[in-house]
């Protein structure tokens, strides 16, 4: 008897190719949510992310085995997915981000905008504006997974020391140095970059706090794209209200959209951009995440353990996300 899986993503032809030649034991339902609904409730698998209206009905899906979303993140799936196997997407995002952080950042050294103001202008103006490098700068990563020790491997590349922080120490390449997260005030009063790239759970959920900003050089930007409930809004305006640090590169909020009355909007020293640092704009991005959902796949027909697990199946809510290694 054929197991079912059910994509809510979206593949190419070459990827769906792929993924039919796991095995002649699947059978897998692609295309629109139409298409693919007649074979939800007999899922052995459930690909991309399941529509509001379904999820009530996850637990009761007798042959679910796998649940695999398209996002490294995966806060809330713990109040619908307690009998199947959760796996996130984590190891396809980090490049991709990494480059966001570092364009970002050198928008800010290198002052893009005024140039790019300049430019607008019809202006061919020589003024040398003071600019900073890469160079010799500290930069305190804050998560050490995927996108964590992407970036670090990168902004070696640009001479910066890199000091990663987590809940326990591990060795990893691209670090000067790895320690634990509740020492993060140590390292705060030399970070030149503070860089979120933790995940969201009841440990890093409005864990910045403002005595930390306090603890930064003003010189210091600061850099979120791990989770928005990382820290407060009403913080980050409070912080470039009183210009206690440099910049801001903000990619995710603790509100999304961002609201259109938030002072953030309108900081000349703020880079906004709507969650977008990493997703599927890139192809390569969207091969990975099809990889990963091969592996997973072949995992499923070989009854080996799944890659990317997040849960325990049977688990309490506070055990979600306790296989997490970032």
């Amino acid at each position: 008897m054929k197991k079912h899986v059910v994509c809510f993503t979206t593949f190419n032809e070459s990827q769906k190719q792929k993924l039919r030649e796991v095995s002649d034991t699947l059978e897998l339902h692609f295309d629109t949510e139409e298409d693919v609904m007649p074979y939800f409730s007999k899922a052995s698998a459930i690909i991309g992310i399941i529509p509001e209206s379904l999820r009530e009905q996850i637990d009761s899906i007798e042959s679910l085995e796998l649940v695999q979303l398209p996002s490294a993140g995966y806060e809330g799936w713990n109040r619908w997915i307690h009998k199947a196997v959760l796996c996130n997407s984590s190891g396809t995002f980090g490049f991709t981000i990494a480059e966001y952080v570092i364009q970002a950042i050198l928008s800010i050294y290198r002052e893009a905008d005024q140039y790019k103001s300049f430019q607008a202008q019809n202006q061919w103006n020589t003024t040398r504006i003071p600019i900073e490098t890469l160079r010799y700068k500290n930069a305190l990563i804050l998560g050490v997974g995927d996108v964590g020790s992407t970036l670090a491997s990168r902004l070696k590349a640009f001479g910066c020391r890199t000091i990663g922080l987590r809940k326990k120490k591990v060795e990893k390449e691209g670090f000067d140095r790895i320690d634990q997260l509740v020492n993060i005030r140590t390292y705060l009063p030399e970070a030149d970059l503070v860089i979120n790239c933790l995940p969201s759970n009841t440990d890093t959920d409005d864990f910045f706090q403002a005595e930390m900003f306090d603890l930064m050089p003003s010189h210091a930007i600061f850099v979120n794209v791990g989770r928005g409930k990382f820290v407060k809004t009403s913080l980050l305006e409070e912080v470039m209200r009183k210009q206690k640090i440099r910049a801001m590169v903000l990619d995710v909020f603790e509100e999304e959209p961002l609201p259109p009355h938030s002072s953030l909007w309108n900081e000349k020293s703020v880079y906004i951009t709507p969650h977008i640092s990493g997703g599927y704009a890139s192809r390569y991005t969207k091969d990975l995440f099809a990889k990963l959902v091969e592996t997973n796949l072949k995992n499923l027909v070989e009854h080996k353990p799944f890659k990317n697990q997040v849960n325990r199946p049977g688990f309490n809510e506070g055990e979600f996300g306790k296989l997490d290694t970032r």
